[in-house]
């Protein structure tokens, strides 16, 4: 087995989904041995895209995965070099790399065994592209088309699509996410510091979204609704804070967890913002964090992980609250996924186990037990592979009453219970899940005799 594909749920049975508690998130390292390392950059639907360089460490490797490392697909585009993704939307990508024989960067999108677009365009020496939401592409451009300055575009996947977001005042802009209608990035402006910024297609449309009390900020992602970025603190001496807008400079919402030093946002969608922070509390090491539009709300995904990992990552989350990022362990980065943990109703039943005393030495094949399910579940509901006693031990049967569809007896075996058992009053807990993903749970007390 590869000892990177690694499953962590913590989770208590019945517990209710709470923001804010860990184990409401199970963690899939997709890194596969055949590469020296891996990160997550960006997630949409069941597709998460990344990088990995191989063992002989000679190139970047563009990989698409499924949710697992075995689903690793490499969509590297052909006639190009260097190639860094910055995103994906569907199972189309964006990014930049070099062509062949040529030194300078290109805008790209592209499809897993499609076709290439070059976004670069004429008037440009080089470009790049780290966000893209349905046709939309955004990123960055130098050249004479710009003013030989660094310029935030836009593209509707044609390079002559090209829309040159650069606001009047500014030396300097880029563009990082966009969603809808709405792009954003930063700018450095008149007071030579960088501002967080929103457009909405055009450069006359552009919003500053530098709040009061930092000296410096960045917008990194968005969805509909939020943007979020980071800004440099000038109360904590320009300690970067992860930050939260709703389209204007008034509207922040300052993420960062009072227990760290620094923080960063990076990504958002729904109710959910993704980055890493780090303080004295995390060991001056950088954890992934997730929040939920406040400060209060982060949660430290790192802690998932396991003692093996040194520092984590959060860059992307989709609708559906999946993260991604990348972990470090022994000094080598692997892309790492957090999802969230299916939350279903857990049901009580009625437990009844026919042998009330238990004499080890006289024991039979079986120890049964009698269940009487909730109103509204029927045998057929059960899912009997996932039914345990004591947590351990699997049902060895199940027979139906055939007059009552809610009543069935489960039996295991003697052997494998018996071991579990000492002297005394023990509490017989019976567990399982039935085929919607509800669980159900119930307890008998039974009186175990000295087997001595």
């Amino acid at each position: 087995m590869n000892r990177f594909y690694l499953i962590i749920a913590i989770m208590l049975a019945g517990s209710v989904w709470t923001w804010g508690e860990p184990g409401t998130y199970e963690v899939v390292i997709l890194h596969d041995e055949t590469y020296a390392q891996s990160v997550a950059y960006d997630v949409s639907g069941p597709h998460q895209a990344g990088s990995a360089i191989p063992g002989d460490l000679t190139s970047q490797h563009i990989l698409v995965w499924n949710a697992s490392p075995q689903s690793a697909v490499d969509v590297t585009p052909v006639l190009y070099e260097d190639v860094t993704v910055g995103g994906i939307n569907d199972d189309m990508l964006v990014g930049y790399g070099s062509p062949i024989n040529n030194s300078n960067y290109h805008a790209l999108a592209w499809r897993s065994g499609g076709l290439v677009i070059d976004l670069h365009g004429n008037g440009l020496d080089s470009s790049a592209a780290y966000g893209i939401w349905q046709d939309r592409q955004v990123g960055v451009g130098y050249g004479s088309a710009t003013g030989n300055q660094e310029h935030a575009l836009l593209w509707f996947s044609t390079p002559d699509s090209r829309v040159d977001l650069h606001p009047v005042g500014f030396s300097y802009s880029i563009a990082y996410g966009v969603c809808g209608d709405v792009q954003v990035g930063s700018g450095t402006g008149s007071d030579y510091q960088s501002h967080a910024l929103l457009w909405r297609g055009t450069a006359a449309s552009v919003v500053d979204l530098h709040p009061a009390g930092y000296s410096s900020s960045w917008a990194r992602g968005a969805d509909s609704d939020n943007q979020v970025g980071y800004g440099m603190y000038t109360a904590s001496g320009g300690a970067f804070h992860a930050l939260l807008w709703q389209g204007t400079a008034e509207s922040v919402v300052d993420l960062h967890p009072a227990e760290f030093f620094f923080s960063q946002a990076m990504d958002t969608a729904g109710d959910v913002q993704v980055g890493y922070g780090v303080g004295a509390n995390t060991g001056w090491r950088n954890h992934a964090l997730a929040w939920n539009g406040t400060a209060d709300s982060a949660i430290d995904l790192h802690g998932l992980l396991g003692d093996d990992y040194e520092q984590s990552y959060a860059y992307g989350v989709n609708s559906d609250g999946v993260i991604v990022g990348a972990a470090y362990t022994e000094g080598q980065s692997v892309a790492v996924l957090w999802r969230p943990l299916e939350q279903y109703e857990v049901f009580d039943i009625t437990l009844k186990f026919t042998a009330q005393t238990i004499n080890p030495k006289a024991s039979g094949k079986w120890f049964s037990a009698h269940i009487t399910l909730p109103e509204g579940k029927i045998f057929g509901d059960v899912d009997q592979p996932t039914i345990r006693l004591l947590d351990v031990v699997p049902a060895d049967k199940m027979d139906i009453d055939e007059e009552a569809n809610n009543k069935l007896t489960v039996k295991f075996l003697c052997d494998d219970v018996l071991p579990l058992l000492q002297p005394g009053e023990v509490t017989m807990t019976v567990t399982g899940k039935f085929k919607d993903g509800s669980s159900f749970q119930g307890s008998d007390v039974v009186t175990v005799l000295d087997g001595k």
